[in-house]
């Protein structure tokens, strides 16, 4: 009896292999064929109570593969508590669905790829071939070395693309640029940006590849350096730029020094044919001067001294505007030149006497000039007969003796200038 069961149950399988099934159906045109009024599931269960998973189907051919979640005709149906996780090749948005769902929250569309072929990620409506509705996490696991790897890249097997180095060391947290899958700029993570320089020292620092001559001093409070080669294979850089813009600190320059291991003297060439080719401004800040559409190739402002360490050759006329400038000397001390205008009426001078009067300073000295001197006449009459000599000189000012040699009296009545020499 049991072997005339297992030749029917033998032959009945070999006729369903080379036969269609139909479920719902009279005529299935697969092996098998499920019909329906209604959404169709199929039900994948490992065992009793425990969480299923669905296959199924609508009206629509929307075919859909989920673990703990079907679709009842109307509404979505979560059987288990749990989250649940569905996929959707849905025919009327033309897309595949990729949805979840937390336990006891709501569904939402994680991502979809429509018939374009353009992935979103957070977006039912991705516009380019990858979206993402909110931000995106690169090299998540801090794989970044300091090389164009676990970075993001351009092109196809390019070395173009932007990276950040993730792992200990100098240059961590910055943000890298590159070509040929060369580093060629960074943003350090105090904002620092380097050109051809992995350690911006200042707010932009420029990499020269060559040798050029003039050396320089780095400092972090400079808004801009720009150094060569040199700065590696001898310790101090042959060209250094430093412009400080708004800078709060008082050494933020433009300076120019002489090395001499390092060749000829440095210089600063101005253009002969520009205007103004170097200003400073009236405030200190470099705007506002009047002068800067003249012809003056170096023009300095009223509250913007300038100071010169060593010699100064020039070729030519030097006019001192304001009757005073400023002198430093081989000690190092510095002087400034005041010119007084002194005014002399004492009415009349006896023969053979002297009349004196105290001059003062246009322009006060922190100590007593270290020379003062009688200069040009400007005005007036009865000087010529006169003997002038300058004593008690101090900060503010001196005293000025006038003796008339002549036998008869004199009255005098003139004006002229008294410089003097001092510390500022």
């Amino acid at each position: 009896m049991k072997l005339l069961l297992l030749c029917v149950f033998f032959l009945f399988s070999t006729w369903l292999s080379a036969q269609n099934v139909g479920l719902g159906t009279t005529t299935p045109e697969a092996r098998l064929h499920i019909r329906s009024t209604g959404w169709i599931k199929a039900i994948l269960e490992n065992d009793a109570g425990q969480p299923r998973g669905y296959i199924g189907a609508d009206n629509n051919g929307t075919v859909t593969f989920a673990a703990n979640a079907y679709w009842n005709g109307s509404t979505w149906v979560y059987p288990n508590a749990g989250s649940s996780f569905y996929m959707l090749m849905h025919r009327v948005n033309n897309q595949f669905e990729f949805r979840v769902r937390p336990d006891g929250g709501n569904q939402s569309t994680a991502m979809v790829i429509n018939q374009n072929g353009n992935v979103g990620i957070g977006t039912g409506s991705p516009q380019q071939m990858l979206s993402v509705q909110n931000g995106i996490a690169i090299d998540q696991g801090n794989n970044n070395t300091g090389t164009i790897e676990n970075g993001l890249r351009f092109g196809s097997l390019s070395g173009e693309g932007i990276g950040s180095k993730r792992n200990a060391g100098s240059g961590q947290y910055g943000l890298d640029f590159y070509t040929n899958s060369v580093q060629r700029m960074t943003i350090g993570q105090n904002g620092n940006i380097g050109i051809n320089n992995r350690l911006p020292k200042s707010r932009v620092t420029i990499y020269h590849p060559g040798e050029l001559d003039i050396p320089l001093d780095i400092d972090d409070g400079h808004a801009i350096t720009i150094f060569d080669s040199s700065y590696f294979s001898l310790g101090e850089p042959r060209l250094s730029l430093n412009i400080g813009i708004n800078s709060l600190r008082e050494y933020a320059y433009i300076r120019v020094r002489k090395n001499a291991t390092l060749g000829p003297v440095p210089r600063l060439l101005l253009n002969p044919l520009a205007e103004a080719a170097v200003v400073v401004g009236a405030g200190g800040d470099g705007t506002g001067y009047a002068h800067e559409a003249t012809t003056y190739k170096f023009i300095v402002g009223a509250n913007a001294p300038a100071l010169f360490d060593n010699k100064v050759d020039i070729f030519g006329n030097l006019t001192v505007q304001n009757g005073k400038g400023i002198i430093r000397n081989t000690t190092g001390t510095q002087l400034k030149h005041v010119v007084s205008s002194v005014t002399v009426n004492p009415g009349t001078i006896a023969g053979n006497s002297t009349y004196s009067q105290n001059v003062s300073w246009s322009e006060n000295f922190s100590a007593p000039p270290v020379a003062a001197y009688i200069a040009n006449f400007t005005s007036g009459g009865g000087w010529a007969e006169l003997v002038l000599s300058i004593a008690n000189v101090t900060s503010a000012g001196c005293t000025l003796y006038i003796f008339n040699p002549r036998l008869s009296a004199n009255t005098p009545n003139f004006i002229f200038n008294v410089v003097a020499v001092g510390p500022q």
